[in-house]
């Protein structure tokens, strides 16, 4: 008993090990020059955060704890954005040097002398015996050394007919990540899991093109000019606190006041809120990269949230079938094309999911070159049937639903997509990873599964669902603090007494002073952004993806909720710091 506790806590610290190793290797890659540059909310951060540490050293002789507090909340706040990213792409199963990192395969069924044991997967060496069956991944690349299965290899190969795998001859060799649909095999290892690189499925966190979404987009021109705005107060505030003070005084009230106007900076900017739906889209690839759907670019992955009519083949339809079909395989026979035969319509029109895409409000454009096209489309749900399938009929179709304002998406090999792909909004590639048609950087790339098309809708349509809550909660945040920063702004700026005198109707809130005032700010930013950050994550990339606040509520009563949150929080804040006299 005491061995198996060791045992088990020695493989809890491996695993927590590798863990932290992994956070702190994606945390110091988001801190490199051009991550930072690329990103005007982390480089606003990390400015402020080195300019306020750069007045404490200055100040060193007249250093005051409000002035520390303050650093340490900025360079809090710029922590929770890096790490907020690093778990996303760790989320993912893609660590910083681009590979897989085997987030579903934390343990292999390792025997040794005939017995299992359940050991990490980074601890697998060559010549290891693993055991996998039915509905298993495979843990590293090996050989077959006992039984037959059936394994589906389309996360390597990119092809949908799963293969026969068994002991001897040239069909024994298996790969990390594929899985076993039926069957029962023992393998020897041939090489270390984290050796292994999966393409297309590896480093596409990385490799995928990054597009501001829409509400990014609006967001954008007000961000830059409130922090060019507050950029330029900010460096005349030596100017405007002049009172009768030579040069050295007036320099050194400023750089003492340098952290709080900093850190109200940070507060009334809706710095965070730009984060947030950086945060938002990186977690929606990162919910495609784990189910092997990769997208070219994230704004790929909003467009496939708003898709009005998908415009498929014939092909495609049966190839829903053959693919439900090759997934209820439990035996340890292999699956031929006549198991899943192209001419069984019925069973096609069974398995195709024609009321998921209703409930998503896409409308269907068959594209059938067979006789029984006209029945086929009316069977599957379809609005219209194109015959013969030529590529000026489908273009036809594109540019006129195109006109009407909709949004297309065709669904394809890259060969049926080529000549579509100028015109059509989103391109959804059946057999490929992230390969990029020409003249249409917006694709995604199914890897030889068709029926991934519907999570790839359903994930787009979550994600501009949760954009559109964190755009409106953050414009009531935004609106909110900037009334609450006014008081702490002009009081830093002209003193407490003289904008007392001015108006006192400043600090509405009737908190216990102005330093408190950016203190109680500071906390609430912290504390807001990491909530948001997990309710994102979970609404996104979680147990709250098919339920969720930021998707079901309101969005008028968000922004309700946005605008009275900091009023609240800010308020209780203060009441605490002042009960246990932090202030």
């Amino acid at each position: 008993m005491f061995l198996n506790l060791t045992s088990r806590w020695t493989r809890f610290a491996e695993t927590f090990a590798g863990k932290m190793k992994r956070i702190v290797a994606e945390c110091l890659s988001g801190l490199t020059p051009g991550k930072v540059a690329g990103d005007p909310v982390r480089l606003a951060l990390l400015l402020g955060a080195v300019a306020s540490t750069a007045s404490l050293v200055f100040t060193s002789k007249h250093l005051t704890g409000f002035n520390v507090a303050l650093t340490f909340l900025i360079w809090l706040i710029l922590s929770e954005t890096i790490v907020s990213h690093a778990l996303v792409k760790i989320h993912s199963g893609v660590s910083v040097n681009g590979t897989a990192r085997g987030a579903n395969l934390p343990l292999a069924r390792k025997l040794v002398n005939g017995l299992e044991d359940q050991v990490p997967v980074s601890s697998l060496r060559n010549g290891d015996l693993v055991l996998c069956e039915t509905n298993e991944l495979i843990p590293a690349d090996g050989v077959i050394v006992q039984g037959t299965a059936i394994v589906d290899e389309s996360a390597i190969t990119g092809q949908s007919p799963p293969v026969l795998r068994e002991s001897g001859g040239g069909g024994s060799a298996v790969f990390a990540k594929t899985t076993v649909l039926g069957g029962r095999i023992i393998v020897s290892v041939t090489a270390k899991e984290r050796k292994v690189v999966i393409d297309p499925v590896a480093s596409a966190v990385e490799r995928i093109k990054y597009q501001m979404t829409s509400d990014e987009r609006k967001m954008a021109i007000p961000l830059w000019l409130l922090v060019v705005g507050f950029s330029v107060a900010f460096v005349a505030l030596p100017f405007l606190t002049v009172d009768r003070m030579n040069s050295a005084e007036y320099f050194m009230r400023a750089l003492m006041k340098t952290p709080a106007v900093i850190s109200i900076l940070v507060c009334a900017l809706p710095l965070t809120a730009a984060e947030l739906l950086n945060i938002a889209a990186l977690c929606a690839v990162s919910r495609l990269v784990r189910k092997k759907i990769i997208p070219a670019s994230m704004n790929a992955v909003e467009i496939s949230g708003l898709v009005d009519v998908l415009l498929l083949d014939e092909e495609e339809v049966i190839a829903f079938n053959r693919q439900s079909a090759k997934g209820s395989v439990m035996s340890n026979e292999a699956v031929s094309d006549d198991d899943c035969d192209g001419s069984d319509y019925q069973s096609a029109v069974r398995l195709f999911p024609s009321e998921k895409i209703h409930e998503l409000g896409l409308r269907t454009v068959l594209s059938a070159d067979s006789d029984r096209g006209e029945g086929f489309a009316a069977a599957i749900g379809a609005v219209s049937c194109l015959s013969g399938g030529r590529p000026e009929n489908k273009l036809a179709t594109i540019q006129s639903e195109r006109s009407s304002g909709a949004i297309v998406a065709v669904v394809g090999d890259h060969d049926d997509i080529a000549p579509l792909a100028r015109d059509a909004n989103l391109c959804f590639i059946v057999d490929g990873g992230a390969e990029v048609p020409d003249g249409n950087p917006n694709s995604i790339g199914l890897n030889g599964r068709p029926n991934r098309l519907i999570n790839a809708i359903e994930t787009g349509r979550r994600l501009c669902q949760v954009e559109n809550r964190l755009t409106h909660f953050s414009a009531g945040v935004t609106l909110s603090m900037a009334l609450l920063s006014l008081f702490p702004l002009l009081a830093t700026l002209c003193g407490s007494r003289e904008v007392a005198s001015i108006s006192p109707y400043l600090n509405f809130l009737g908190l216990s002073s102005a330093h408190a005032a950016i203190l109680d700010m500071s906390v609430f930013t912290a504390i807001s952004f990491a909530t948001l950050c997990s309710m994102t994550a979970r609404s996104l990339n979680g147990s709250a993806f098919r339920s969720g606040l930021l998707t079901n509520a309101d969005p008028s009563l968000i922004a309700t909720a946005g605008f009275v949150a900091p009023l609240v929080t800010v308020k209780m804040i203060d009441l605490i710091f002042v009960a246990f006299r932090l202030i």
